[in-house]
Order: structure tokens, then C-alpha cells, then sequence
């Protein structure tokens, strides 16, 4: 088991994905998302452009990694398909890749990464599948938000600055 950390850019619902009883990692965080295996931990911290660099945004268990395809295929996971005039619950739906059947390059739904007019950003298509089309699942898990607890003083030094990935194994003696 391995404790992956980094920094959620934007903590509204979307990455990670804690609704539904089920927190996914669908989106952002490629390099994450790529290296992770099941049992390993999942650990993010607020961002400096939201004011919160110092505070936690949420914590997973990794029960399961599925690829985009059968993320998109399982009715299991329908609920995260995001509809962009719901809830916000639903409007930040990460279920939102695709292949098309005649070409096979993904095709990304209305959702967070689209504009306001619903069209697709090659630039976040290509940061969310160029690498990995891995999507990591948690039912342990706690998502905090915005107001997180603070990190303490002692543990900051395991998030990196901006959206690098750290891997810490648990051997590694931390004193609180």
C-alpha cells in the first residue's frame, strides 16, 4: 500500500467525485490515476488559488480501479453521468468519457470540462485520457470540501506544491 497526496485544483464535487455513496476519480490527476493500485490511499489537499493550501479536501480507499469504458458501460456508476441542468450533485457527474464507435478517440459529455456552450475541451481530453484511462473508486472515504480540516504542521511536508503526485509508503514513521 502506498499513500498518494497531492492538490485538488478545484474542490466542488467534481475531482474526486464524492456522490452517489461512492468517491471516484475520474478526471484530472493523470499521473495519479495512472500509478495508483487497489488498497492504496488516496489523499488530497486544498489548493493556493482557492485559499486553502494548508487544509484537507478528502481522503480515499482505493477498492477498485475500472477503466473509462467500463465506467461509462456499468449502469452501477449512471448516476455519475453529470446533467448540466440538475443538482449540483449531478452537474459535476465525472462519468463523462466515451469512445466514439466509428473512430474510437473519446468524446467528452457536457459536464465541468466542457464551456458554457457544452463544447468539448481537446485540452482536458487529452490531460484526462492521453495517459491513463484508469478510474479509481473508493466506498472508504471522506470528502471535506472547502473547509477541511487543517493539515498538521508536522504532515505538510508529504503534499507537494502545485498538482505533483508524492507516494509515501507506510512504513515511513510520521509523529504527530
Amino acid at each position: 500500500m502506498q499513500v498518494h497526496t497531492y492538490c485538488v485544483e478545484h474542490d466542488l464535487g467534481f475531482a474526486p467525485n464524492p456522490f452517489h455513496g461512492i468517491c471516484s476519480l475520474a478526471c484530472c490527476a493523470p499521473q495519479l490515476r495512472k500509478h495508483a493500485e487497489e488498497g492504496d490511499l488516496v489523499v488530497g489537499r486544498g489548493s493556493v488559488r482557492a485559499g486553502r493550501p494548508n487544509n484537507l479536501v478528502y481522503w480515499m480507499l482505493i477498492e477498485n480501479i475500472i477503466q473509462f469504458e467500463d465506467y461509462d458501460a456499468d449502469p452501477a456508476y449512471a448516476a455519475k453521468i453529470p446533467d448540466m441542468s440538475g443538482s449540483t450533485m449531478v452537474r459535476f457527474g465525472d462519468n463523462i468519457y466515451f469512445r466514439d464507435p466509428v473512430t474510437g478517440q473519446f468524446i467528452q459529455r457536457d459536464s465541468f470540462h466542457s464551456n458554457e456552450d457544452g463544447v468539448q475541451s481537446p485540452t482536458d481530453i487529452q490531460t484526462d485520457t492521453g495517459t491513463t484511462t484508469n478510474v479509481l473508486l473508493g466506498r472508504q472515504f471522506t470528502y471535506f470540501g472547502g473547509e477541511g480540516p487543517k493539515i498538521p504542521d508536522q504532515l505538510r511536508a508529504m503534499f507537494p506544491r502545485r498538482n505533483r503526485r508524492c507516494h509515501h509508503s507506510p512504513k515511513k514513521k510520521v509523529i504527530v
